[in-house]
């Protein structure tokens, strides 16, 4: 039986999962398929959820909206924690709340990703550093300057330092997660790299506040235009997350010393939990590796593939630690897609629809990639 469904402008925002009887497949059509009138017609029943947890708008501006929420966001009242903002045009400082991050988004104008807690924010300036914070939540951000001439290693573990202090003060000792976007971020020539360098200033500020490699966060680390500030930002608790490696990977902290004076510091995802109030998993930047070693280089597609089967393989790993987790992406899922060249787009965009099935809550986005050889690099927000 084939049903004609008329959806108005002004239906309610929701999204609208369609079950087709001979599949056990889940579809969703988000807001920003909403715009005018549209007129479907499919061989479904049909299932009306509001508000998922990874969901998008995408207005006539080409604005698009996704929402990641934190545990206890599905029974409490919620407020926004912090929006990343990736836009196309230069912006000048956002506020405490905003995040300029300096990355240009590939599918849009303007990207903001907002995510969401439960109970009341506020948020301030402490000199530069930006604090925004929940009864359980806490972000810091802040941004400096890395001049040609600046050793990479000395302002960024000024910055973390400074960063982790506030954390600490604050009450919120527990790192759930950091993001990295650092200008020209594989200028220099070995050791001397900006990436290489970027390491051992983190480094040394985890050694020094004596956290062990198992108590390190989930990370992503990519490049912004070479005439910015780097952007740190720490996603910090009352209480610890729960911290996983991939079984396909060496833990980065583990690399041989070819990639640097210092391994990279941090975990391949992070797992938090409210005792019957959720959870989410954050995963990684995760890129073409297997082992330590890069994979497929000078194929962007290959890479693409590659990536995707770290990220399952990081999905198995949770579900044997913390069974609560699928081991399959569903519609919770919020992908950023990292590519080193905009012309890419089009076919990463289209492998990525295959293997995953739906890239409503995912967003592409230029960005260089901490190895030259790599070409895309994936992130993933998971509420369950």
């Amino acid at each position: 039986m084939r049903v004609i469904i008329v959806l108005l402008r002004l239906l309610p925002v929701c999204a609208l999962a369609f079950i087709h009887r001979r599949t056990v497949g889940l579809h969703f059509i988000d807001k920003g398929d909403l715009t005018g009138l549209t007129i479907l017609s499919l061989p479904v029943e049909l299932t009306l959820l509001c508000e998922p947890v990874g969901s998008s708008i995408l207005d006539a501006s080409h604005h698009k909206v996704l929402t990641v929420g934190l545990p206890g966001t599905a029974s409490s009242e919620t407020s926004d924690l912090v929006t990343f903002r990736i836009s196309k045009t230069p912006l000048a400082a956002c506020g405490p709340a905003i995040i300029c991050t300096g990355l240009k988004p590939l599918d849009s104008d303007v990207i903001d990703e907002t995510w969401r807690c439960p109970g009341t924010v506020t948020a301030r300036k402490e000199g530069d550093i930006s604090v925004v914070r929940s009864d359980r939540y806490l972000v810091v951000h802040a941004r400096c300057k890395i001049d040609k001439d600046e050793n990479t290693a000395t302002a960024t573990e000024d910055l973390y330092r400074r960063l982790m202090a506030c954390t600490e003060s604050h009450g919120y000792p527990y790192q759930l997660r950091t993001w990295n976007f650092i200008p020209d971020i594989n200028c220099g020539e070995g050791k001397q790299e900006r990436y290489q360098q970027f390491c051992l200033g983190r480094g040394k500020v985890l050694d020094a506040r004596g956290l062990e490699s198992e108590q390190w966060p989930a990370a992503t680390c990519v490049g912004i235009d070479r005439d910015l500030e780097m952007v740190v930002v720490i996603l910090a608790s009352v209480e610890p997350g729960t911290h996983l490696e991939n079984p396909r990977q060496v833990s980065a902290y583990e690399y041989p010393p070819e990639y640097g004076p210092r391994s990279p510091s941090f975990a391949r995802a992070t797992v938090v939990t409210l005792p019957d109030n959720g959870s989410i998993m954050l995963t990684s930047g995760t890129a073409s590796i297997k082992g330590h070693q890069s994979m497929h280089e000078d194929n962007m597609l290959a890479q693409l593939d590659e990536t995707i089967t770290n990220l399952c393989s990081m999905n198995m790993a949770a579900n044997g630690r913390t069974p609560f987790i699928p081991r399959s992406f569903g519609s919770e899922s919020v992908f950023r897609i990292y590519l080193r060249q905009p012309d890419y787009l089009a076919s990463a965009r289209q492998f990525f629809r295959r293997a995953i099935g739906n890239d409503s809550a995912a967003t592409f986005i230029q960005a260089d990639i901490c190895r030259r050889e790599l070409a895309v690099e994936i992130e993933v927000a998971r509420a369950v």
